[in-house]
C-alpha cells in the first residue's frame, strides 16, 4: 500500500525537476539568443568603424599629413625617414 504512494512521490519530484530544468534551459537560451545579438550587433559596428577610418587614411591628404608629420618628427629626433 505504500508502495504506489512512494512511487508518486518519486515520480512528482522527478517531474518537477524536470519542469525546472526545462526552465533553466529555456532562460540560458533566451540569454545565449541575447548575447549573440549582442555580439552581432557589436562586430557590425566594428566593421563599420573600420571601413570609415580605412576611408579617412586613404583619403591624400591624410596620407600626406601623416608623411609630413613623420618627415618633421624624424628632423626634430635628428632621425632620417
Amino acid at each position: 500500500m505504500y508502495v504506489p504512494a512512494l512511487r508518486q512521490v518519486e515520480v512528482a519530484k522527478v517531474q518537477r525537476r524536470a519542469a525546472a530544468a526545462e526552465e533553466a534551459n529555456e532562460v540560458l537560451e533566451r540569454r545565449l539568443d541575447e548575447a549573440t545579438a549582442r555580439l552581432r550587433r557589436e562586430h557590425h559596428a566594428r566593421a563599420a568603424i573600420e571601413a570609415q577610418l580605412r576611408a579617412i587614411f586613404a583619403r591624400p591628404v591624410v596620407k600626406d599629413a601623416l608623411q609630413t608629420h613623420i618627415e618633421v618628427r624624424a628632423h626634430d629626433a635628428g632621425c632620417r625617414v
